[in-house]
């Protein structure tokens, strides 16, 4: 299995909307989920490894993870104004992450939408799978790896074959997105 700091998504996601909340920011559910999305892909980039092990589907307006989709969609395109639950997130990670969500929540919307959907594994799922579908971790990890070359992904983070063979139909979408 790949190394991970197993949080959970809804630990991230309350953890963003706490850190927004706190500096003004305007948290909507879309902005939440790309933000989540813009996060795991930095911290695979840094770490080699995935902040959440919960998986995002693409969905026509991006990148989604089922779980905060169920907490926050309620809110539509309205501003989540509190989550209620101190952030769940480490200290070491917590600075980081926060410089992360600094950055991303400056953005404006358009160019948020524009860099999370332009990401080529969501392209390849909307385009091969359609809708709903999940994306794949390894293509994820993919993908990364060919941008920042395997100097900077460490192999232990890499997702094993183990892992790929617990969801074979996923392990066959692989094959295709990787191709």
């Amino acid at each position: 299995m790949y190394d991970s700091k197993n949080y959970d998504a809804l630990t991230v996601a309350e953890h963003i909307v706490n850190y927004c909340n706190g500096k003004k920011y305007d948290i909507t559910h879309r902005r939440l989920q790309n933000i989540l999305f813009a996060l795991n892909c930095e911290y695979l980039k840094k770490h080699g490894c995935f902040l959440t092990d919960d998986d995002f589907y693409a969905r026509l307006t991006g990148p989604r993870i089922r779980a905060v989709y169920r907490k926050y969609a309620i809110n539509g395109g309205l501003s989540i104004n509190k989550t209620g639950n101190p952030s769940g997130v480490c200290e070491k990670d917590r600075n980081e992450l926060n410089a992360l969500i600094e950055k991303y929540a400056k953005m404006t919307e358009w160019d948020l939408q524009e860099f999370v959907n332009g990401a080529e594994p969501y392209l390849k799922t909307i385009e091969r799978f359609g809708k709903n579908s999940r994306i794949s971790k390894y293509a994820m990890w993919n993908y990364f790896e060919r941008i920042l070359g395997t100097s900077e992904c460490p192999a232990s983070g890499r997702p094993s074959t183990a892992d790929r063979d617990r969801h074979p139909p996923f392990f066959l979408m692989d094959q295709i997105l990787l191709s």
